[in-house]
């Protein structure tokens, strides 16, 4: 098992995918903020260093899903992951080195985030940060990257084309963001609205009355939205970015779930997969 994690983790090191997903993750991580940056000064928005800073990581899934699958594909194609088997690995073996590779892989890409993302520390001044937040924020995010890993690592040792892999990743790193962002828009509707609003001539607004809005969600259903948001590491993503963090002991263990959750299915699946 050892000498199967070292290989992996070799290759990982001179891996060109690895090395275009981290320059990719330095470079948009440092302009994304930089500009927000400069929007929060020229516009006088009032956003704090953490928002500003946790604006990244919702985008975390489509830099993991695209280089597990191109990562673990090749492996498919030059027949490695056969050769692994027959010359004694269990399956057990290799599906875990795999995965071990793919969550340094994507603990390295947060690092990177995390050192670039200081480049917005100037602008606030680092006496104007909360550094217990941002430190809370960070372990929260750290475990959303781990479960998002466990799910795009074990998808891509479900398939065998490294093509279908990154698409399949991608579009379903793309699904996971937006259901996030249905969940986290449905609990934010309010509970009442207005039957209309006018703009005037002169340029001034008049609303009508408060009517009951039906894109709240409310009663029991509410409850399953919340936990649903949390439930998804993409919500939870979203979560940080935009609001204060409230019950984060309940968010690390919903990642946990998730991580665990993906690895056996993922498991069972590769263990009756036909790797010739």
């Amino acid at each position: 098992m050892s000498k199967l994690l070292s290989a992996e983790l070799h290759r990982l090191f001179k891996s060109k995918c690895f090395y275009i997903a981290a320059f990719a993750m330095l470079v948009l991580t440092m302009y994304l903020i930089l500009m927000d940056c400069n929007s929060n000064a020229r516009l006088e928005l009032g956003e704090s260093f953490d928002e500003i800073f946790f604006c990244m990581p919702p985008y975390f899934g489509l830099f993991i899903s695209t280089f597990a699958a191109l990562f673990i594909g090749t492996e498919y194609s030059d027949l490695t992951m056969r050769n692994k088997v027959v010359v004694g690995h269990s399956r057990t073996e290799v599906f875990i080195a795999n995965l071990l590779t793919c969550i340094v892989a994507a603990v390295l890409l947060f690092i990177i985030w995390a050192v670039s993302g200081c480049v917005g520390i100037p602008y606030f001044g680092i006496e104007n940060i909360d550094l217990n937040v941002c430190l809370l924020k960070l372990l929260v995010s750290f475990f959303t990257i781990i479960a998002l890993t466990a799910i795009f690592g074990t998808i891509s040792q479900l398939i065998t084309s490294k093509a279908t892999g990154a698409v399949a990743g991608i579009f379903l790193a793309l699904a996971l963001l937006l259901a996030g962002s249905y969940f986290y828009n449905a609990l934010n509707e309010p509970p009442t609205t207005f039957s209309y609003v006018q703009i005037s001539e002169e340029g001034g607004i008049k609303y009508g009355d408060e009517v009951p809005n039906p894109a709240y969600v409310g009663g029991k259903m509410r409850d399953v939205y919340e936990v649903m948001l949390r439930l998804l590491p993409t919500g939870q993503q979203i979560l940080i970015a935009d609001e204060p963090l409230e019950n984060p002991a309940f968010m690390i263990v919903c990642s946990v779930v998730v991580a665990i959750i993906a690895t056996s299915v993922g498991y069972l699946g590769f263990r009756r997969k036909d790797l010739r």
